[in-house]
């Protein structure tokens, strides 16, 4: 865990993170131009799936930034996928 400047937290994304992180990607492609509003709740509920089976496998590591005043996690690190042990 690390903390930068007494105010936010870095710390590996938990299952209870998963529909943060959903709401995330689904925000992120939309604001890129890539995702019509009206498939926003289909992305969010797709990758929420996936999340749960990858993080579960130990197969998609995240990390989240957490300010003490926010009931939830406030910003997304870089996701990394870590490819299983039948893949390499």
């Amino acid at each position: 865990m690390l903390t930068m400047s007494g105010r936010y937290r870095i710390r590996p994304a938990e299952p209870s993170d998963i529909p943060v992180l959903a709401r995330h990607r689904a925000g992120m492609f939309r604001d890129m131009g890539q995702l019509a509003a009206h498939l926003n709740d289909s992305l969010e509920r797709a990758t929420a799936s996936f999340l749960e089976v990858a993080m579960a496998r130990g197969e998609y590591l995240a990390w989240v930034a957490e300010d003490g005043s926010a009931p939830t996690p406030i910003a997304i690190e870089k996701p990394a996928i870590v490819r299983s042990e039948s893949a390499r």
